[in-house]
């Protein structure tokens, strides 16, 4: 039995969808923070208001090719890993990891 919460738009909206949407953003927030850091967009602390220095810069992407010359291709290869390694343990005919 699913205990309503709240009425959106006619349809109603269970708890555990309340608590999966909260844990989602909360889980989000960080790298979506993080990403924006990346580029060069911070949050201005010198005004009272909410106000954001905004002078985005791909620099520090640049900086990491000189670094580190195979990064791409660390990237790449890590990437395409990971995709068939997620492809190889999941069963097609019911969509779950298998064992």
């Amino acid at each position: 039995m699913k205990t309503p919460v709240a009425k959106a738009r006619g349809k109603l909206v269970s708890r555990r969808a309340v608590f999966l949407g909260l844990v989602i953003s909360i889980t989000v927030l960080p790298i979506f923070w993080t990403i924006l850091a990346s580029f060069n967009i911070k949050p201005v602390d010198a005004s009272s208001s909410a106000a954001w220095l905004v002078l985005p810069s791909f620099d520090q992407y640049l900086e990491v090719g000189v670094a580190e010359p195979h990064f791409a291709n660390e990237l790449v290869t890590g990437t395409a890993l990971s995709a068939v390694t997620t492809l190889l343990v999941n069963d097609p005919k019911s969509g779950q990891f298998l064992p």
